[in-house]
Parts: C-alpha cells; sequence; structure tokens
C-alpha cells in the first residue's frame, strides 16, 4: 500500500532534493564564490603560512583558519596528493588537472544550499509563529 502524501514529503529522498535542487541562483553563486572565495582562501594559506618554521603567532594561526574554511577541500586534497606538501605547496596541478575547482564549485554549493535552506525554514517558522499568535 503506498504512504500518504504527507508522509512521503518527509521521505529522506524529497527532502535532500528540495534543499540541493538546482537551481540558477544557486549555481552561479557557487561558481562566484569558488572563484573569488577559494582564491582568497588559497591566497591566505600561501600568505599566511609559515613555509619554514613552525611557529606560533595569532596572526598566522586566524589566517591559516581562514585558508582551511574558505578553500579546504583544495588543500585537502593537496595534501594527500603532494608528499612535500608543507614545503612546496603548488596548487595549478590540483585546481587544473584533480579538479580542484569543481570540488571547490561543490563545497560553496552544498554550503548555500544549506543556507537557503535554513534561510526558508527560519522564515517559514516566524510566518507560523506569526499566524498563530494573531
Amino acid at each position: 500500500m503506498r504512504e500518504s502524501t504527507e508522509a512521503m514529503s518527509h521521505d529522506w529522498r524529497t527532502i535532500a532534493w528540495r534543499i540541493f535542487k538546482p537551481t540558477g541562483l544557486k549555481v552561479s553563486g557557487c561558481l562566484v564564490s569558488a572563484i573569488f572565495f577559494g582564491g582568497a582562501g588559497l591566497l591566505c594559506y600561501a600568505v599566511f603560512h609559515d613555509f619554514r618554521a613552525a611557529r606560533l603567532d595569532l596572526a598566522n594561526d586566524a589566517g591559516v583558519f581562514a585558508a582551511y574554511v574558505l578553500a579546504w577541500p583544495v588543500i585537502l586534497m593537496g595534501m594527500f596528493s603532494n608528499p612535500l606538501w608543507p614545503e612546496i605547496p603548488n596548487f595549478e596541478p590540483i585546481l587544473f588537472e584533480r579538479f580542484g575547482w569543481l570540488a571547490l564549485s561543490l563545497y560553496y554549493y552544498g554550503a548555500i544550499s544549506l543556507c537557503t535552506e535554513m534561510w526558508r525554514w527560519q522564515r517559514n517558522r516566524r510566518k507560523n509563529r506569526e499566524n498563530i499568535s494573531s
């Protein structure tokens, strides 16, 4: 026997499709974010990471943390694919030969999709609260 429409609306596949459904705004937002924020993360990593010594400096740690937040898929791919990664970070083969931009785009697509769904959920919750109180 088929489940009711209400029960099917809470199926994990329909919830995942509602969250990750591709729209033009999400796709263009993830591509622009991957270029600008991903590029800023790689730049932060190159500028703030101390390649010669493991100094404890708050400015360096904050910059490296920002780099990990902004571009962690590429940095993670570099750590696993290059045995000399901390001394010689070369982003070019990772970005262009190992699909680093695709990984960054998927990372930002997931982040944008989750943020828009949380925004929609909060807006609907606020509307329901106003309808109940009135």
